[in-house]
């Protein structure tokens, strides 16, 4: 099973926003990376099994308006506030996501 480790800013707790750059673009299927806005509609999208969270999510990454180069954030971003309290997690600290399948991914 192939893995990034991700280390947290403090974007993370506060906007719900995991910096996915060390993981990089290959990480991630082609076609998750979408539109920068939902309402240009959504693509593929990948599942995510947090580790403490009931729920699987289902998200893509948006790419920026003007290069179109993926913003290695993922679109949605509620329950990364909420694993990241669940787990008390604080900047700096690091968690591996672990890529199960070409659409399934752990953390």
């Amino acid at each position: 099973m192939e893995y990034q480790t991700i280390e947290l800013t403090q974007a993370a707790r506060k906007h719900g926003n995991l910096n996915l750059s060390r993981c990089g673009r290959h990480f991630f299927p082609d076609d998750v990376f979408d539109p920068p806005s939902k309402n240009e509609g959504l693509g593929e999208q990948i599942s995510i099994r947090a580790f403490g969270l009931n729920e699987i999510i289902k998200t893509d990454i948006p790419t920026y308006r003007k290069t179109g180069k993926p913003r290695l954030i993922f679109r949605e971003r509620s329950w990364v506030k909420e694993f990241v309290r669940y787990h008390n997690l604080k900047p700096n600290d690091k968690v591996r996501i672990n890529r199960v399948n070409n659409s399934t991914y752990k953390l």
